[in-house]
């Protein structure tokens, strides 16, 4: 007598499910339920090897009641959309063993299976006549299975195109609807929240206005250097050691301007300092640049052909003032440069030491919100990790969804405060990037 089926069973069968309606056998090759078969004996090993008929039939209890609880699962999701996925779950499972009278047991198996019951159920049928082609060869057995499915191939391999876009629509619309739930928590957290300490940001603390500026609820909108600071940890933390990049602190810019050269800023050179790598292990250095009261940009520094690139969503404003920033930066690039001993054979320059280029096809920001430090950190991401620079049909909106992407990454990395009463509570959702 075969062994009686165990939890353990029941999701190695669902997994060889899953796997054999993803990646279907091709015709002749014994057809789903010898796949479903071989992939079962491969995950549970010879000692728990089942029929075909004993997978199939067992299989279809385990759907049978996945499915009914799919139903409890879908209303919740309907009646409570701003619960997040695992309370919705655990109030389905309260509803089930109220209206069922005993626990769902199989929520491992719900897991794994649920979307793939959606794609398999919307595959092409095909027409249940005596004159479909079969190999008659085959076990009548195998036939028979291959009938009371009623599908050509499975799941996603034959997804109809407006079933797989739906679907995938509905998984994108899912993304925002949770997104928009999140942000609107924010709002609500915010004026209250108190002074936070930020992974992102250390050795400083945020209050209120920080969310304030970041969501444009202030109505300008204006980014600080905090912002853009825990965006430049954010980048390195992608960092690869062989990437030949470094960005530097947006309060670079007034060094030898308002303090002397100290400890910190040699570090930034010599890599001494984390993250920031050695100077002469990168190419390129790029420095938030701004125009004090006024307005943010970038630079990029290219240290093999000595040029300084300027990106700027507000290229035709601030020229006078653009210019004196830019000139400032370039000599005092080099100094840094020099008295850290990095090229210090070069002559000294007669002119700008960098051969300063404007990229006039940085896209330009539009809408009402001070949305300069915003293209920083867009420009930042984009040059960086190799993306089009300019492929923005609408600039506002492209603003906005960092705005969004910036204030979701900053709460996520809103660190417990032990010392006053202002802790993330248990109820605080945890936001996922």
């Amino acid at each position: 007598m075969a062994n009686a089926w165990t939890e353990v069973d029941d999701i190695a069968l669902c997994e060889a499910w899953e796997e054999a309606v993803t990646n279907p056998p091709p015709r002749g090759q014994g057809g789903l339920w010898v796949r479903v078969q071989q992939i079962f004996g491969q995950l549970r090993g010879p000692d728990h090897n089942r029929s075909v008929d004993a997978l199939s039939s067992r299989f279809r209890v385990v759907r049978l009641e996945c499915e009914r609880f799919d139903r409890y699962f879908k209303r919740v999701e309907r009646e409570m959309p701003d619960l997040d996925e695992d309370d919705q779950k655990a109030v389905a499972l309260i509803n089930y063993r109220h209206d069922e009278g005993q626990d769902f047991k199989h929520v491992s198996e719900w897991e794994v299976v649920a979307d793939s019951f959606i794609n398999y159920d919307n595959a092409y049928h095909v027409s249940m006549s005596p004159m479909v082609n079969e190999d008659f060869n085959e076990d009548p057995e195998i036939i028979k299975l291959r009938r009371s499915e009623r599908f050509v191939k499975p799941a996603a391999a034959v997804l109809s195109p407006y079933v797989a876009y739906k679907r995938l629509k509905d998984i994108k619309a899912k993304r925002l609807r949770n997104e928009d739930r999140q942000i609107e928590f924010i709002k609500h957290w915010y004026p209250n929240c108190g002074s936070k300490h930020l992974s992102l940001i250390v050795g400083n603390s945020v209050g209120p206005n920080f969310w304030e500026s970041l969501l444009g609820m202030d109505g300008r909108g204006w980014l600080s250097d905090d912002h853009i600071f825990g965006w430049m940890i954010h980048m390195y933390h992608s960092r690869n050691e062989s990437d030949r990049w470094s960005i530097l602190t947006p309060y670079f810019q007034n060094y030898f301007r308002y303090t002397a050269v100290d400890h910190t800023c040699k570090g930034y050179f010599t890599g001494q300092v984390d993250p920031f790598p050695s100077i002469h292990t990168v190419d390129e250095v790029y420095v938030p640049l701004y125009i004090e009261g006024a307005h943010w940009f970038l630079g990029v520094f290219n240290l093999l052909n000595y040029t300084l690139t300027i990106y700027d969503s507000l290229l035709n404003a601030f020229e006078k003032e653009r210019t004196d920033v830019v000139c400032h930066i370039n000599f005092v690039f080099d100094h840094w440069l020099r008295i850290h001993g990095y090229n210090a054979h070069r002559p000294l320059p007669l002119t700008y030491p960098f051969r300063v280029i404007y990229a006039t096809d940085a896209p330009q920001q539009s809408g009402v919100l001070g949305d300069c430090g915003v293209w920083v950190c867009i420009f930042l991401d984009r040059l960086i990790n190799k993306k089009p620079l300019n492929d923005d049909k609408d600039t506002q909106k492209t603003a906005e969804r960092m705005r969004r992407q910036l204030a979701l990454l900053f709460y996520d990395s809103v660190l417990p405060d032990t010392t006053t009463d202002n802790n993330l509570g248990d109820d605080d959702p945890v936001l996922e990037m």
